[in-house]
């Protein structure tokens, strides 16, 4: 990523594949030493936990991001799940700033003014067709989704338990909702001009796959790729069959994302590992 905001280390592993793909654990990087404060020192976790809007990268404090996109420019965008709103990354500046939620733990949607508005648990993020920002809230049930711009926010999907990764085919949406053990897929658009928020329930007809505690999710043109932090899993699924083909046991599953044929998840704890 080429820039050095990334200072507590996780497991990075790398293993080959019978389809000709690599696995590298990168995600978990995103979490900053510095933003883990010490037990009982309440002046580094109240002061310094969200710090740094505004300045370099290298300076800014994260608490226990869960994920993260990049758009076309490379810039990037995180959502910092312990500070409750999606931080972007300028790739040009390495300037961090907030697109969305205002540090504070709730569900006030204010529509024109996303940095005005609250987050309780962004745990997924990803950029749609629109070239909008679509983000997963574990705590309330949601998936939120801001303008490019920054100017407007809205849920868009509501009533779901425990919705955590999120990932885009460009025609789909996929939503890991690990409260009820499934995938759900929805196509494009999610958000129509005056409508209502989609609401999901737990017979919903936007169930794709049904897997236990599902945790992040990739895919691309021919598969479907998923962790489960609490199964320890890391599993494939083909996009036309949707049969299990590929499963593999690590510790701490969490994040994972692909990039031009390359899969890369994360394992937590363990000590760094590259190979």
């Amino acid at each position: 990523m080429g820039k050095n905001i990334i200072k507590r280390r996780q497991t990075i592993r790398r293993t080959s594949l019978s389809r000709l793909f690599a696995v590298i654990g990168i995600l978990g990087l995103l979490s900053p030493a510095l933003a883990q404060a010490k037990t009982g020192d309440t002046t580094t976790w109240m002061s310094k936990v969200y710090d740094g809007d505004g300045g370099d990268g290298n300076s800014a404090y994260l608490d226990s991001p869960q994920a993260f996109a990049a758009d076309s420019m490379c810039n990037i965008y995180i959502a910092d799940t312990g500070n409750y709103g999606i931080r972007r990354l300028d790739h040009t500046t390495n300037i961090i700033t907030t697109v969305l939620g205002n540090a504070q733990y709730g569900d006030k949607v204010v529509n024109a003014t996303p940095l005005a508005s609250q987050l309780k648990a962004p745990a997924g993020i990803v950029r749609g067709p629109d070239n909008n920002w679509y983000v997963a809230d574990r705590d309330q049930g949601t998936v939120r989704v801001v303008t490019n711009d920054g100017t407007f926010n809205r849920t868009a999907i509501k009533g779901m338990k425990q919705p955590n990764g999120l990932a885009s085919d460009g025609t789909y949406l996929y939503i890991a909702e690990t409260g009820r053990n499934r995938i759900l897929r929805l196509a494009w658009p999610v958000v129509e001009a005056d409508a209502g928020a989609i609401l999901i329930t737990a017979t919903s007809s936007y169930t794709y796959l049904n897997v236990g505690s599902p945790w992040h999710i990739a895919v691309d043109s021919t598969k479907l790729y998923l962790t489960s932090a609490k199964r320890n899993r890391f599993e494939v699924y083909p996009l036309i069959s949707l049969a299990l083909n590929y499963a593999a046991i690590f510790e701490g599953a969490e994040g994972v994302t692909v990039f031009a044929g390359i899969v890369y998840f994360t394992t937590h704890p363990s000590v760094v590992n590259i190979q």
